[in-house]
């Protein structure tokens, strides 16, 4: 693959996943902000990608087959209850959303 290929790759990835993170338009005016706020969606990015990695090794499925949308809904919609949760909660909850993440299968690709 050339440098151009990659960059016109890149940038497409990169575009895709800024509206994937809703990260299209950054809300802070210091420069020093708009690289926390980067590297906060980063740090979201991968924990996703991590969540999705957990759930494709206990499901025997490629990582690729996953929606990466869905993936991230899940975790949203238990954002709250694994805040208020305790010990022994956590970690039911965590393989529960693991089984969930495992479901998200995309349909068949051509190609």
């Amino acid at each position: 693959m050339d440098a151009n290929s990659y960059c016109t790759l890149t940038s497409a990835v990169v575009r895709n996943h800024n509206n994937t993170l809703e990260m299209d338009v950054l809300r802070c005016k210091s420069k020093p902000m708009v690289d926390k706020d980067i590297a906060v969606y980063f740090l979201a990015y991968n924990l996703v990608r991590w969540a999705m990695a957990k759930a494709t090794f206990f499901a025997d499925v490629l990582p690729r087959s996953l929606s990466f949308i869905g993936a991230k809904r899940v975790l949203t919609a238990f954002t709250d209850q694994l805040r208020h949760a305790s010990n022994g909660q956590v970690h039911t909850m965590i393989a529960t959303i693991t089984a969930c993440i495992a479901t998200l299968k995309l349909p068949k690709r051509l190609g």
